[in-house]
């Protein structure tokens, strides 16, 4: 093949990837730099140009895709500067509805073999598992019309500063939180007198017997996970007097959040709560569930108290 040829099927592959309107001036225009570098290399070369060196050439200036891009704006569906919180929003999104519909059925059905479970993986997987792949779809579709709205509206208004303070928080909601831990305590320590204390004695046996508190737990566990649920909550306290993080009371949250993450998985993996098997189950799902809320806030909050340690060059 000529050296000429290579190069028009190379220039062909290129403009092919651009709009209509104005692919010739870019093929005249890509066509002339290119027979220009050919010549020269062949000058430096000593010898008169041929195919090997005409595609060494063409490849050494790039993909056809990537020479279109520099030659026209490109077709996105999701905007480079978004790849990573779709990304982030994708797999986040896909592990939590994955893991809320396989525990509960891990825990409904026990396996008691490699084979079991892998049949009972295969089973979710047709009827859970391929129902949530609409969450991808409906990202790419919310990413792209946005990318659609910022392209129309680029340059229609200016850029504003919108930091917040992060350090700031909402009194409200951490009341809230204390509120509902002191709510939970009664039922670490006691649930059956909470129970005859809320309906005066007249609770029934049955709700007695499926709140009855492992006696493991209460002898092994409870005493550490009463211990730093009041160490957390005059933290909280501390916290909602404040009215904003500080550097101290952020680092103490984060220990006393991984602290409680592995008090919870110890119980989870060697111990129980509950007497009674089927609510067992379901306290061991919501277990796992607060560990991974409470490990994903640690790590944003440890993310944060980083860029705090290492602002960046005002120069």
């Amino acid at each position: 093949m000529l050296p000429d040829e290579f190069i028009n099927g190379y220039v062909d592959d290129v403009v092919r990837l651009l709009p209509r309107r104005g692919r010739r001036d870019v093929a005249l225009e890509l066509r002339a730099l290119l027979v220009d570098a050919l010549a020269a290399k062949a000058a430096d070369a000593g010898r008169a140009a041929d195919e090997a060196m005409a595609r060494e050439l063409v490849v050494g200036f790039g993909r056809p895709a990537e020479v279109a891009a520099r030659y026209g704006p490109v077709f996105t569906i999701i905007d480079p500067a978004d790849s990573r919180r779709f990304l982030w929003l994708t797999v986040a999104g896909m592990g939590f509805f994955w893991l809320f519909t396989s525990m509960p059925v891990l825990m409904r059905f026990p396996v008691s073999s490699v084979a079991e479970a892998v049949s009972l993986l295969a089973g979710w997987w047709r009827f859970f598992g391929l129902n949530f792949l609409w969450w991808p779809g409906l990202l790419v579709v919310c990413f792209a019309v946005t990318a659609w709205l910022r392209r129309r509206r680029s340059g229609a208004t200016a850029w504003a500063h919108r930091r917040k303070d992060g350090d700031q928080i909402s009194r409200a909601g951490y009341i809230a939180v204390i509120i509902m831990d002191v709510c939970l305590l009664p039922v670490l320590i006691n649930a059956g007198a909470l129970l005859d204390f809320l309906f005066e004695g007249q609770s029934a046996v049955k709700a007695h017997q499926l709140l009855a508190i492992d006696e493991n737990f209460l002898s092994y566990y409870g005493p550490w996970l009463l211990g730093l649920l009041v160490v957390h909550l005059a933290l909280y306290v501390v916290l909602v007097v404040q009215g904003r993080w500080r550097s101290l009371t952020l680092r103490l949250d984060i220990g006393l959040t991984f602290a409680m993450c592995g008090v919870l998985a110890w119980l989870v993996l060697a111990g129980a709560i509950f007497q009674a098997e089927p609510i067992n189950r379901w306290a061991e799902f919501l277990i796992v569930l607060v560990i991974l809320f409470a490990l994903v806030d640690a790590s944003l909050k440890v993310r944060r108290e980083l860029r705090r340690a290492t602002p960046l060059p005002l120069t």
